[in-house]
């Protein structure tokens, strides 16, 4: 029973760019953007509660590598014991 998911992904082109692509990508598959901190990498989002959850809490952490720009996305519930595959789609 999974309540959480954690992936890292490398993405190409400037930090700028692909942050900036994390902010705008997550209303566009309706989730809220809350907490914004380019100094850090950091994006705090929530999704909202649906028929099969509660919603979810995603940490994304933006960081440039030598290979490119690293995105690390931690989906978690906001309550409950399964998640029906939701953080496995959130990552994604």
């Amino acid at each position: 029973m999974a309540t959480s998911a954690h992936e890292t992904r490398v993405f190409p082109g400037p930090y700028d760019r692909v942050f900036r692509a994390v902010c705008d990508a997550a209303p566009v598959a309706g989730m809220t953007v809350g907490t914004v901190d380019p100094s850090a990498g950091r994006v705090y989002v929530t999704t909202n509660m649906t028929l099969m959850t509660w919603g979810e809490n995603l940490a994304v952490d933006v960081r440039p590598s030598a290979s490119g720009v690293e995105v690390t996305v931690d989906s978690s519930l906001k309550f409950g014991l399964v998640d029906w595959g939701r953080n496995n789609k959130n990552i994604n």
